[in-house]
């Protein structure tokens, strides 16, 4: 298991702080290129919705986000102190759970709790299996001699 905790606001600059260590934390464990840009997007769509929704486009305000891989699973968990999630704000990260494998939230004690999952996969380039060699057929010459 390893992670990565950020308590950031979430500006552009810090958006990409969050990315790259995403980038880096799944390109560790050998994540597949699509996974890690699925991720990417989906942690980026979640941060902008949080702000635009939670705090009202406030993006000084901070939002508590751990990245973690455990096994086959990659998780991004979020805690924020905004408004509790609206319909509209839930409308709005069907597109999250979309890009991913699983979503949820809880609003308890003052704060929103967003935890989405990828089911990831390994890059690691598998040797194709070997292809069986095709028997050589010699014909022998069957030369009929008159004697």
């Amino acid at each position: 298991m390893e992670a990565v905790s950020f308590q950031v606001p979430i500006d552009r600059g810090r958006m990409q702080a969050v990315s790259a260590a995403l980038r880096d934390l799944l390109a560790r464990h050998s994540v597949k290129k699509t996974d890690i840009d699925r991720s990417d997007r989906a942690v980026r769509r979640l941060l902008r919705n949080i702000v635009k929704y939670s705090y009202n486009g406030d993006k000084e305000r901070k939002i508590d986000v751990r990245l973690q891989v455990e096994g086959k699973r990659f998780f991004i968990e979020t805690e924020d102190g905004g408004a509790p999630a609206t319909k509209e704000l839930q409308t709005q990260m069907i597109e999250v759970k979309k890009m991913m494998d699983g979503i949820s939230h809880q609003y308890r004690d003052g704060k929103n709790k967003w935890l989405i999952f990828k089911l990831i996969s390994n890059d690691a380039k598998k040797k194709p299996a070997p292809r069986p060699r095709a028997k050589s057929v010699r014909k022998k010459s069957r030369l009929k001699t008159n004697d």
